[in-house]
This record gives structure tokens, sequence and C-alpha cells, in this order.
């Protein structure tokens, strides 16, 4: 999967999207009680490129260090004003380790302007744009407890203050009862989009 299969404008018009990898497909892996998705991984690393490459971060960079300067002078502490303006996010902690190794691996990638971490770490912060990758993609259609979890799933929905960008299963995450109301609200304002084996983003679900 080359860095440039990204749909750049369709990833970048849109306050709210989500990526369904039904298409592809992106099965997760599952090794003892720990489950990954090797392909959702990928596109979150390439989706992390393009939005470096389109200049996504560096006014709220700037935006946001001068807000912790002022608190740093002012005595206070506040995590909301993190001068990181990117998140990536997943309920899984393997998936997240995947996640960093490639971030690492790549010079192109300043370590220090992409914060990655679980649902819970990101609880009272927020960032300018949130990559979240909710890992689960089965034929049993099992989301498994962390993200039937509703308040982890409201956590992860809200700290984005001005993008986020999902990548999921929909014939996975469907078959939760939550997830089926939130991707009903999500059809219903055209924020899905179907990723099909060219891995490019594209409008409507394959049939």
């Amino acid at each position: 999967m080359s860095r440039n299969s990204l749909d750049a404008p369709s990833a970048c018009r849109k306050p709210v999207l989500f990526l369904d990898t039904d298409g592809i497909p992106a099965e997760e892996h599952r090794s003892g009680d720990t489950v990954r998705n090797l392909i959702e991984a990928t596109l979150i690393y390439q989706i992390t490129l393009v939005m470096l490459a389109l200049g996504v971060s560096p006014n709220a960079m700037v935006r946001h260090a001068v807000l912790v300067e002022l608190e740093r002078r002012s005595g206070r502490n506040s995590r909301s004003s993190d001068h990181r303006s990117k998140g990536i996010i997943s309920p899984y902690r393997a998936q997240l380790r995947v996640i960093r190794r490639m971030l690492r691996g790549d010079e192109a990638i300043n370590g220090s302007a992409v914060e990655v971490g679980t649902v819970d770490k990101y609880q009272g912060s927020d960032k300018d744009l949130i990559l979240l990758s909710w890992v689960r993609s089965n034929s049993l259609g099992k989301v498994g407890d962390l993200i039937q979890d509703k308040r982890r799933v409201n956590v992860a929905l809200t700290r984005a203050k001005h993008k986020i960008i999902m990548i999921g299963s929909r014939r996975t995450l469907v078959q939760n009862e939550l997830f089926a109301s939130c991707l009903t609200l999500l059809e219903r304002n055209d924020w899905v989009r179907c990723w099909c084996s060219s891995a490019r983003a594209v409008d409507g679900r394959s049939s």
C-alpha cells in the first residue's frame, strides 16, 4: 500500500468522516487477549502523512504553543491546551503500539506533533484533529467489551475540536446498537465513505 494511495480531498473536506474498510477488507488480528488491525494502522499512518503534507498543523500548533506559554506564566496547567494539535486514538493498546512503530520509523513525522493514546488517556483533553481506529473487523460482528462501553465511545467521539476521521468496519460495528445509531447519523449527514480495494476513499458504500 503506497503513501500516495489516499484520496486527500475526500479525507479533508468534511469535519466528520467515517472511512469504512469493508471494501478492502481490513480484518482484525488476534493474539491471545490482544487485538490489532494492521490495515487500519497503515491507513492511520497514511492519513497522518497527508495531513502533515497539507499543512493541517502549523497554525494550530502556534496557537496552542501561545496558550501553553500564557498558562505557564499564569501558573495554570490545562491538558486541553496541549500544543500538539493532532491526536490518534484507539481503544486497543496493541493497535497503538503498531501505530507508534510506524510513526517512529518515518523521519517526515515529528513525533512531538502527534499524540498517540488510548481513549482513557484522552479523558479531559482535546485536539484540533483526531484520527480514530476502531480496530474490530470480523465476520462474527463482535465488537468486544472495550467499545461497547458508552462512556469510552463518548470520550472518543468528543475529543476533536475541528475534525475527526474514524476508520473501521461498518459491517462489524453496526452489529452493536450504539454504533448502529451512530452510523445512521453519520450516513444521514453524508459523513461515511467506503474504502475500496485500491485504498482510495470513494463516495457511497460498496454493494
